[in-house]
């Protein structure tokens, strides 16, 4: 029998394998790279995604979005929506009946100026948008998603004639399958 070194077909297989086995090594080696540079990018969106305002918050890539009815009680849609939103990198801003914090954002109580809000996702039954619907207009989403239990014909077409897209939607639907 001879050996692999005397052997075309055997340096051919070995060098294939050194080859594959080089490959491999890079590849693993640039993946544990690209995952160590994701992380770090990601670290740094969790950080900066749940600023309210400012210019950390508009340096994500996520779209800003206002949570209308937010709630400290983690068994609330509009909680789990926050959650959800500072999760996939949107940094967020948070409105409700009381003040309060939710993963370390405040939840305001009044009618703050805000700018570049993408998106206003409601958690309030129409009865209680009604003090908003001015405030929302005048911020000038790109749309408003109208969860369940908060569908407001009046107001939505208000808002498609002042060039609002209007969703009724689920916001926790729409984060899942990547469609916010």
């Amino acid at each position: 029998m001879e050996s692999p070194q005397n052997n075309p077909a055997a340096q051919d297989a070995s060098t294939a394998s050194e080859k594959v086995t080089g490959e491999a090594a890079e590849k693993t080696s640039g993946e544990a790279s690209g995952e160590a540079a994701e992380k770090t990018s990601g670290e740094v969106a969790e950080k900066t995604s749940g600023k309210a305002s400012g210019e950390a918050a508009e340096k994500t890539s996520g779209k800003k979005t206002l949570v209308l009815g937010a709630s400290e009680n983690p068994s609330r849609y509009a909680y789990l929506a926050t959650s959800r939103l500072l999760d996939a990198g949107h940094p967020v801003v948070l409105i409700g009946a009381r003040s309060g914090h939710v993963l370390e954002q405040p939840i305001l109580t009044d009618h703050p100026v805000l700018e570049h809000i993408h998106t206003v996702t409601l958690y309030l039954n129409p009865k209680h948008q009604e003090e908003y619907e001015d405030y929302i207009v005048a911020l000038e989403p790109a749309r408003v998603i109208f969860n369940p239990g908060t569908e407001n014909p009046d107001f939505m077409d208000r808002l498609e004639e002042a060039g609002v897209e209007v969703l009724p939607a689920c916001t926790l639907v729409m984060l899942s399958a990547g469609m916010f």
